[in-house]
């Protein structure tokens, strides 16, 4: 049963997950490009 309601759980919050996934998606793509830049800089 505790399975069963995490699962639950979780498709009701899953418009909050995605929207937590692609913030973090697009923390990690400023970071590449952030090091990308630092390494032609120096």
């Amino acid at each position: 049963m505790s399975k069963i309601g995490a699962i639950l759980s979780l498709l009701k919050n899953n418009k909050e997950f995605k929207k937590r996934i692609i913030h973090i998606e697009q923390l990690e793509a400023q970071t590449a490009t952030y090091g990308t830049l630092k390494v032609r800089l120096s």
